[in-house]
């Protein structure tokens, strides 16, 4: 298990010991945590907004470039990361990329959009299916399309729009 606050070193538990990420190259105050490709990804760390922290393959722990783990500036500040399918998704407020790769020889961020992001970090969930997020104007899935790569934005709360919108502007 992986513990994250954005005020800590995020620390790893497994069942009998507790140990925090400490090396140099890791974030100090990580907000976000999750696995993907048998890394260990870390983001929101205050003091980097827009890095994407990873550790060496199956070795949460380490953080050492020639290990093997690296850092990605995605070019916004991120608000979440999650892991979905074959994809890391990292939601910014007004943009969101995806990683995809196995390793530092072949991550590859792409762009999925840069008009539409996530405004609430912890409405980020796998539903249905689909990976469901709050944006300004809505509930939005990331949902795969017939077309390989390709994913869908359509926004799910046209039916309860108004009630949205009052619980987007309390929010925002």
């Amino acid at each position: 298990m992986a513990i994250v606050d954005g005020v800590n070193p995020a620390a790893i538990y497994n069942g009998t010991t507790y140990t925090q990420i400490t090396a140099s190259t890791a974030p100090t105050a990580p907000k976000y945590v999750t696995q993907f490709s048998n890394h260990l990804f870390l983001a929101g760390d205050a003091s980097a907004p827009y890095n994407l922290y990873f550790s060496a393959p199956i070795d949460e722990t380490n953080f050492t470039p020639a290990a093997g783990a690296g850092v990605i500036n995605v070019g916004f500040p991120i608000v979440q990361i999650k892991s979905f399918r074959d994809t890391l998704y990292i939601f910014g407020k007004n943009a969101i990329k995806r990683l995809v790769g196995t390793s530092i020889a072949n991550f590859e961020v792409q762009e999925v959009t840069n008009n539409l992001g996530c405004i609430v970090p912890d409405s980020v969930v796998e539903f249905a299916g689909n990976l469901v997020f709050l944006s300004y104007d809505g509930f939005r899935p990331i949902a795969g399309t017939a077309r390989i790569g390709d994913v869908e934005l359509e926004n799910l709360s046209k039916q309860i729009q108004s009630t949205v919108n009052t619980l987007i502007d309390e929010i925002v």
